[in-house]
């Protein structure tokens, strides 16, 4: 079963119904909105710190296993949660200098968790990031501790993935394993979790159209306006 499996089953409120891998009910708060949600299809699995947000704080400079590791960090829950899939979107890939939760009695928790994240990573965090945690960890007083995590090992900068993803978070949910390479991806960048449109597919996303920031990770070889 993949990492959206792992994380449904993990979350819910209640005991799931699944079959085979696929979660069929449950129920999950949504740390971002606050809302209750019974029916999984509802959620997306966010990466608490955005993938181009990682790329940009430190990812560049892995490889691709640690890459994948991050990706589908499944030791440390706050790194992947279960969210609408409208709050995941109103968050794309913000840090919080552009994002808090609507959630209010979340705020605290997201601010520590994502200090967290970055701690356990080694990521680090710019200037307005600092001063948005800074101001509302100060705005929770003494009761929100910073979750204590044990750092990811460092493995050695070879066979690093191409392209620097400047992109938005992906749309879609599904946190896959990529296979090995059957396509090159566009141009114009890289699809930061997957290398071709074939893996791309194969973890449940696309097509993507033009006009759509995905449509340039690609190369539309038939000029339809659509890739994947």
């Amino acid at each position: 079963c993949d990492t959206r499996f792992a994380v449904l089953v993990t979350e819910s409120l209640v005991k799931t119904k699944i079959s085979g891998c696929t979660v069929i009910s449950g129920e999950w708060k949504s740390v971002y909105d606050g809302q209750t949600v019974t029916d999984p299809k509802k959620l997306d699995i966010d990466h608490m710190i955005p993938l181009k947000e990682a790329w940009e704080s430190g990812a560049s400079q892995w490889d691709a296993t640690k890459r994948e590791a991050f990706a589908n960090d499944l030791d440390f829950a706050p790194s992947l949660v279960a969210v609408t899939a409208g709050s995941n979107r109103s968050k794309s890939d913000r840090d919080p200098a552009g994002y808090i939760p609507t959630d209010t009695s979340n705020r605290c928790s997201y601010a520590a968790n994502w200090i967290a994240v970055k701690t356990k990573w080694n990521l680090s965090l710019d200037s307005a990031e600092k001063t948005a945690i800074r101001e509302q960890l100060n705005s929770c007083g003494t009761g929100e501790q910073i979750p204590s995590v044990t750092p990811a090992p460092s493995t050695p900068a070879s066979g690093i993935m191409g392209g620097n993803p400047t992109n938005g978070e992906a749309s879609k949910d599904k946190v896959l394993t990529p296979a090995p390479p059957a396509e090159a991806a566009g141009p114009a960048g890289s699809d930061p979790k997957f290398t071709s449109c074939a893996t791309a597919i194969a973890g449940g996303y696309g097509p993507y159209t033009k006009g759509e920031p995905e449509y340039d990770w690609y190369r539309d070889g038939d000029g339809d306006g659509k890739v994947c």
